[in-house]
């Protein structure tokens, strides 16, 4: 894949003050790159859901992830064909970004230290923006940065968002966090209510919204275990129980919830 890197406007470098860099520290990326068979779940489910939302868009462009945190999302796109790049405010993450895409046969600079309520790339710049598994609850100011996400999109570029759903009692976040993190989770993920009215307040039309993580992951887990010998793979497996309990119960909500929203043309 070609690097033809995004332009960085200088006049745009932020102090990196929307966040704290050390919420998350080098021993929790490790986990959350080497996860157990719950946390492998959960990050499976939300990929998978976020894909289904898009599966009508062209994989062409620039994608940007933002809290790319070991690089997963930055990965997954370049895979689909997006010119990938990612941020994160963490020196930790940012360093095993670099060589996860090394080992993926992906440059190195295609992940950047940086602010997300400061993005130092100029305007129209990406084709798919993306930030998952919550990561909104750790920048201190996400109106600010969804306005960023607006004006790095192109005209009719896709935003892809992802939260936890705090609300339902299920809920049990990634075995990797620490009791800090999760009641920092709790205190700062917006509702899926208040994050549409900012993604409208930041020129984000929502179009599509899905929840993931729809069973409890014990219960995933003995389902999907209990079938070993059929012929796909477990993901594969845990994904179509996902979907066929979505067809079955349309109105169930999950762990996770994930909204498309789009720049206007």
């Amino acid at each position: 894949m070609q690097n033809d890197a995004p332009v960085v406007t200088t006049d745009m470098i932020s102090n990196n003050v929307g966040i704290d860099e050390k919420w998350y520290e080098f021993s929790w990326y490790n986990s959350f790159e080497n996860p157990d068979k719950v946390d492998e779940i959960k990050k499976y489910l939300e990929y998978s859901c976020a894909s289904e939302l898009l599966s009508n868009a062209v994989p062409c462009g620039k994608s940007l992830d933002i809290g790319t945190a070991t690089g997963r999302y930055l990965r997954a796109w370049a895979r689909l064909g997006y010119d990938s790049f990612g941020i994160d405010i963490s020196s930790d993450a940012v360093s095993i970004t670099q060589q996860q895409l090394v080992k993926s046969g992906l440059e190195a600079e295609r992940v950047q230290k940086m602010d997300a309520c400061g993005l130092e790339f100029a305007n129209d710049t990406f084709r798919l923006v993306s930030c998952m598994m919550g990561t909104l609850a750790y920048i201190e100011t996400p109106q600010a940065a969804m306005h960023e996400v607006a004006r790095v999109l192109e005209p009719g570029g896709q935003f892809v968002v992802s939260n936890w759903l705090t609300s339902n009692p299920e809920l049990d976040f990634l075995v990797a966090n620490s009791p800090m993190h999760n009641e920092r989770l709790r205190a700062q993920t917006p509702d899926p209510a208040q994050l549409m009215r900012s993604l409208s307040d930041a020129g984000l039309v929502p179009a599509k919204s899905q929840y993931a993580v729809l069973l409890p992951v014990q219960t995933i887990l003995h389902l999907v275990t209990s079938h070993e010998g059929e012929p796909a793979g477990f993901l594969d497996r845990v994904a179509l129980l996902e979907r066929n309990v979505r067809n079955l119960f349309p109105r169930r909500q999950g762990q996770i919830f994930v909204i498309l929203a789009q720049k206007a043309i």
